[in-house]
């Protein structure tokens, strides 16, 4: 049985910017520019870079990467409609959370439906695939002998054990690690390897899923409610107050407050702020769409007191957002 206390997972010692494959981007978009996701994005909570390194290979059914990234951050992700996502933390320092409730090493997250999943967490170390959900489906059918319309992972999470969950990653890791060295420029997955990716993930589901050995969070409406205030606040042009969050999804502020809580573990008002402290952030970063100024962008995202703009983006980001423009202005002389 899972604790419900934090755990402290050691930190692999790798030198990712010499690994073949790597390659290190200023933020977390540069990263998911190819992935097959519908909505994602990660809000910095601590001090630091917001540099991360990857590395990443593509079939085609599947994509396979590895995440790392100093800061401590509060993200999520919601997976195309056709694509089911797969994640595996490798690595974290403190406490490393998942849709509200605290991982284990061994653990194995899956998402197949339009709610995603959210994670915070420091010192991250991800092993990701994506894989075509109605392969997927097909290669857990052909193992169960059921028909593939009846076969459905769900969202959840495999408690593999840490000993069981590194024969698992290192399942994927031989695949991602064999494609990356015979191609670091651009990784493509052999249609050899990704039948083997397929059927070591599906036996594993096939394993797990019928067992105690897997924690079914679908049925939480916590993170649909998340979901569904993250897509108002990501469609509207001005930063919607909690007042009008409530309203449209016919809540009061208490349940609001408390599923932000247990889904990114703080209330909506920090996460919003902090999401378009980030989102400036990925303006000012953005090589191929420059911005103007830093005033519009910061304007355009709600903050209009400029003085105490650049004192909260310095408290994350360690340096003020000019610098961080005159940083992209450089990489471009």
């Amino acid at each position: 049985m899972s604790s419900s206390l934090p755990v402290n997972r050691p930190q692999e010692t790798e030198n990712f910017g010499a690994a073949p494959g790597w390659r290190s981007a200023v933020s977390h978009a540069d990263h998911a520019r190819s992935v097959a996701v519908r909505d994602s994005a990660m809000v910095q909570l601590g001090r630091g870079s917001a540099n991360c390194d990857s590395i990443r290979a593509m079939g085609a059914d599947c994509s396979i990467v590895r995440l790392k990234s100093a800061p401590r951050m509060s993200g999520y992700l919601v997976p195309d409609p056709a694509w089911a996502v797969i994640t595996m933390p490798l690595g974290w320092s403190g406490d490393y959370v998942l849709n509200g409730r605290p991982v284990r090493p061994g653990d194995v997250n899956v998402v197949t439906s339009a709610n995603g999943y959210a994670s915070t967490g420091q010192d991250r170390n991800i092993l990701g695939v994506g894989l075509r959900a109605e392969r997927l489906r097909r290669t857990i059918a052909t193992h169960l002998g059921k028909p593939g319309d009846e076969v459905s992972p769900g969202d959840c999470v495999l408690e593999l054990g840490e000993a069981a969950g590194a024969r698992f990653a290192q399942g994927i890791l031989s695949i991602l690690n064999a494609t990356v060295q015979a191609a670091p420029g651009y990784a493509v997955v052999s249609s050899i390897d990704e039948d083997l990716l397929f059927e070591h993930i599906a036996r594993t589901l096939c394993l797990s899923l019928p067992s105690k050995h897997a924690w079914d969070y679908s049925a939480s409406g916590d993170l649909s409610i998340v979901r569904s205030a993250r897509e108002m606040i990501t469609a509207s042009r001005e930063v919607p107050t909690l007042a009008d969050l409530c309203a449209r999804l016919n809540i009061g502020q208490t349940r609001l407050n408390a599923c932000f809580r247990s889904v990114h573990g703080m209330p909506p008002a920090r996460f919003i702020r902090r999401l378009q402290l980030s989102r400036v952030h990925k303006k000012l970063t953005d090589a191929q769409a420059p911005p103007r100024s830093v005033k519009c962008v910061a304007l355009a995202h709600g903050f209009t007191h400029g003085g105490r703009f650049a004192a909260e983006y310095r408290s994350v980001f360690g340096e003020l957002p000019s610098e961080t423009c005159q940083k992209l202005k450089k990489r471009f002389t």
